[in-house]
């Protein structure tokens, strides 16, 4: 089988990472070709004859890489490709983050509509996802990470072909270990983009009340003014308690750096402040690393049943102080934490999922 990856190549992006790994784990199973989105712009030969004899095409789908000068080239897809077509999303938004809600529009008949006009044309982005999910992003198979993006999707449609298939897990240690002792600073780790879905002001809290002596390091950097404004503050925050030496924030770091950065933790902190769905939690499942997670739907469904590899807390620092204190005082509790860290990584691995997304393909097509 001839399977399409749409997805960018290039070190900086999520999205990115996550096809080489995925397709690399796919190739044992299909023929799998990768094609930057940017090809569709360019109307280049190569990304023409890769459409053409593809059994299935896969649309690593995120609006702003089929937007370009005010044009929409996710449209230009449906022109060229006569076969079966399933568009992963990898983020699903009732309303956008930081934008105010369409939804939300006040007014009626001609005014309310010149007020959406007006929004449309300010938020191209967030118009041309609207306008891709009104077509059912012209997909034989619409692909999720988690059952809440379901859902969001089937509030105004419920028809909508969908399937949920977790996010993989990039596997980075052969077994737990956990090897702190009080000697040392209790390391502390995230990774990402610096973002707004990260509850920062729990984490400074959180770190303000251990009695515990730590060190933090955040593995990742911006990319966009939105993201270095808020950098901007957390280093203002970092100085004003005296944090300089024991909270660092890398910068972009490539995948394997980030590897390595996650073997030195001792303990992930994933304080996300509402929705997300960021790869950045399975990186920390992968390194086989005990998680303190927020409560939010990613966190809950990861956490499943009573066999959880992420400890879920509140969104209060006091929570957060009583799950590590358990963790560093209660063996057993941390030993079946750790083992159940490993189990979830095993069995949503790169290569379990895709012999999984394989089924898909073939049920899909028909071959």
């Amino acid at each position: 089988m001839k399977a399409v990856w749409i997805s960018p190549e290039t070190d900086n992006c999520g999205i990115s990472i996550y096809a080489r790994n995925y397709t690399d784990a796919l190739r044992e199973h299909a023929d799998v070709s990768v094609m930057d989105p940017v090809s569709l712009f360019s109307g280049s030969f190569r990304a023409s004859d890769l459409l053409q004899n593809a059994d299935i095409v896969h649309i690593q789908y995120e609006t702003a890489f089929f937007i370009k000068n005010d044009h929409d080239y996710f449209l230009r897809i449906f022109t060229k490709v006569k076969k079966p077509i399933i568009v992963s999303l990898h983020e699903v938004y009732r309303d956008f983050p930081g934008v105010f809600p369409r939804s939300a529009i006040s007014g009626s008949g001609l005014i309310k509509g010149v007020k959406r006009f007006i929004y449309d044309r300010k938020h191209p982005l967030q118009t041309a996802f609207r306008k891709h999910l009104g077509m059912n992003f012209g997909a034989d198979l619409i692909l999720v990470h988690h059952q809440y993006h379901k859902e969001i999707l089937q509030v105004d449609n419920k028809n909508l072909n969908i399937e949920v298939l977790s996010h993989p897990v990039k596997v980075s240690a052969d077994l737990p270990r956990f090897s702190w002792t009080p000697e040392r600073p209790l390391h502390f780790g995230s990774t990402g983009f610096i973002n707004p879905q990260y509850n920062y002001e729990l984490l400074f809290s959180f770190l303000k009340q251990l009695d515990t002596d730590w060190r933090f390091t955040w593995a990742g950097g911006v990319r966009s003014r939105e993201q270095q404004d808020l950098l901007n503050s957390i280093k203002i925050k970092i100085s004003d308690n005296g944090w300089n030496d024991r909270f660092t924030i890398t910068g972009w770091i490539t995948e394997e750096e980030q590897t390595t950065l996650l073997r030195e933790i001792d303990i992930y902190l994933a304080f996300f402040s509402s929705r997300s769905s960021s790869g950045s939690l399975t990186r920390a499942i992968g390194a086989l690393k005990p998680v303190i997670a927020t409560r939010i739907p990613l966190s809950e469904e990861i956490a499943g049943s009573e066999l959880s590899p992420v400890v879920i807390v509140p969104h209060e620092p006091g929570a957060a102080a009583d799950a590590l204190n358990r963790l560093l005082s209660d063996t057993l509790f941390r030993k079946t934490l750790l083992n159940n860290v490993k189990d979830y990584a095993d069995k949503n691995s790169y290569q379990s999922m895709a012999s999984r997304m394989f089924s898909i393909y073939r049920k899909v097509t028909g071959k």
